[in-house]
């Protein structure tokens, strides 16, 4: 994977997909690509596969917001929020960043419109506290550099620092 630095080592690209409401990882994803453009649709359908429903809200960073991606994702049915990307370029063109683009399928358009909305606006501040959580408690616990390599090694890992969030966590609520 391309570094920071500009160089290449090995590498691998965590994701978790966590409940809004009991703020607990419900899925997790290793891939060895360096992006997470294109990763929100497989996550999705593996949580909607796993829970056997489809969540209202699919509440996602910018970087996994790809057209296709959200396509799929509204397609299911579940509503994506996420940021508008380029949307300060589009603002400062004199442009709209929530109007139909030429190519946009009827899912992305809807998307847009929606982001356009207050309510989608709340509802994207409240990422940082389902999100980035489970992303920093579980780095808090060491999840920073893999000891192991390959894909089903490093998954096996990831997956042992997602139990531990969870029992944690459970035990926090008084689940446990």
């Amino acid at each position: 994977m391309k570094m920071a630095n500009s160089g290449y080592r090995p590498a691998y690209n965590v994701q978790f997909a966590s409940d809004g409401g009991m703020q607990m990882i419900v899925s997790v994803d290793v891939t060895n690509n360096g992006s997470d453009g294109g990763q929100m649709s497989p996550v999705h359908a593996n949580v909607c596969e796993r829970y056997e429903t489809i969540p209202d809200n699919y509440v996602v960073d910018g970087g996994f917001s790809t057209n296709d991606d959200i396509t799929v994702v509204e397609q299911a049915g579940s509503k994506v929020v996420a940021p508008m990307t380029h949307e300060d370029r589009i603002l400062k063109r004199g442009g709209d960043p929530y109007d139909r683009r030429k190519g946009d399928s009827d899912e992305m358009a809807t998307f847009r419109d929606r982001m356009r909305t207050d309510e989608a606006k709340a509802v994207l501040k409240q990422r940082p506290s389902i999100a980035e959580f489970p992303n920093a408690e579980c780095r808090n616990r060491g999840l920073q550099q893999f000891r192991v390599r390959g894909l089903e090694k490093v998954r096996t890992a990831t997956l042992w620092y997602a139990i531990t969030f969870n029992f944690m966590r459970m035990r926090h609520l008084g689940i446990i």
